[in-house]
């Protein structure tokens, strides 16, 4: 018995000199940033990635990206097949480059915190420009809304005017040129406060 008890007293010993580091530890400086920029941003943000936000991860969230704490933002992006693509596949359909062309190990990968609007979708647009021109308007949600086809000129109209004020000539480039995309494009939303000026009811 007192053999035994030796042997357990030697092992809790080993044990006890041997402490593990918290693997947390290596992520507090980025994480004490997130939280004060959610601090900053008025306590609710929506992240992305350079090119995805984890819009198929949402259900985990009650179906929103609205996050309130970082742990809301890692579980959004581990759990995101969105972001995993974008990480480790965004490049897997593309054909080589010669050495001036844009590579994998070129990207640095940005995690963007944007302050949380209530935005209704279906009057989310994806607009694209060439030459401080804009060519095309195209509706973001792909769900089919009936009120757009009446509303369609009304809505050009302000996503035109707004381009015009706003956009047309403060992009550096005249063409606002990126290396994956063949054309330069901006979201216009509508918050949900602003929608009854918008659609009225049918949004």
């Amino acid at each position: 018995m007192s053999l035994y008890m030796h042997i357990v007293r030697c092992q809790k010993t080993k044990k006890s000199a041997h402490v593990l580091q918290d693997p947390t530890e290596k992520i507090l400086p980025i994480h004490t940033i997130i939280k004060s920029t959610i601090a900053e941003l008025g306590g609710k943000v929506i992240p992305k990635l350079n090119w995805s936000a984890p819009k198929d991860a949402n259900f985990l969230l009650n179906n929103s990206l609205q996050c309130y704490t970082p742990s809301d933002i890692y579980l959004l992006l581990k759990s995101s097949d969105f972001v995993s693509h974008d990480l480790e596949h965004a490049f897997d359909d593309t054909l080589e480059e010669d050495d001036s062309g844009l590579k994998k190990e070129d990207i640095q990968f940005d995690l963007i915190l944007r302050k949380w609007v209530d935005v209704i979708t279906s009057v989310e647009f994806r607009c694209f420009v060439k030459n401080r021109k804009l060519v095309a308007v195209t509706q973001r949600d792909m769900n089919y809304y009936e009120f757009l086809f009446d509303q369609a000129e009304d809505l050009l109209e302000l996503v035109e005017d707004f381009f015009e004020e706003n956009l047309q000539h403060t992009f550096p480039d005249s063409n606002c040129k990126r290396k994956l995309q063949p054309f330069p494009c901006f979201s216009v939303i509508r918050p949900r406060t602003l929608a009854p000026t918008l659609c009225g009811n049918k949004c």
